[in-house]
């Protein structure tokens, strides 16, 4: 991983069961920020303070699982990138995941380079959209500066060349006289 996508990387790391939030956190530990959460409501506490660019987090937890996790944090910042991990894949729960916005779906038990690669995917892919919507606010500002600028200039113009006109009219009546 280059040290430019992850020098400012932010990873929240969701699990209602000690050992693997922990085994999460020290794998991640050494490339990003981590901060770990063992419910729902802890992590939208967190989401506001430590605003991740990544979120972890299983799918099966009390109070509020994964997916209603899910639909909150994309509510609150559509462009968090999170990741659910989970032992109990069904069809039905990895499609409703992806449609509400789930980057990836990680089944336990799965290698720490499968890890790696999902999270660094996840933050390119944050960085690349984040860019884009820089590079359109740049352009409509832009635009609208030039088009604030060309309707100056435009009303110059026409200011101008209504004086102009009636200055060439008033010329011709009065050569005519």
């Amino acid at each position: 991983m280059s040290a430019t996508t992850t020098a400012l990387a932010r990873v929240l790391v969701v699990d209602d069961e000690l050992g693997p939030r922990e085994s999460l956190r020290m794998l991640l530990k050494p490339a990003y920020q981590i901060q770990t959460a063992e419910n729902g409501r802890t992590a939208l506490d967190l989401l506001r303070r430590f605003q991740p660019d990544i979120v972890i987090m299983d799918i099966k937890m009390p109070e509020m699982d994964g997916l209603e996790l899910l639909r909150h944090v994309k509510r609150a910042d559509p462009s968090i990138e999170v990741v659910m991990i989970t032992a109990y894949a069904s069809l039905e729960t990895v499609r409703h995941a992806l449609t509400h916005g789930a980057f990836e779906y990680l089944i336990k038990p799965f290698s720490r380079q499968d890890l790696e690669d999902v999270v660094h995917r996840a933050l390119l892919r944050r960085q690349a959209d984040l860019g884009a919507r820089g590079q359109v606010t740049r352009l409509s500002s832009r635009k609208r500066r030039g088009a604030r600028r060309w309707s100056r200039r435009s009303g110059s113009r026409s200011s101008r060349s209504c004086a102009k006109s009636r200055g060439r009219s008033s010329a011709s009546s009065i050569r005519s006289t």
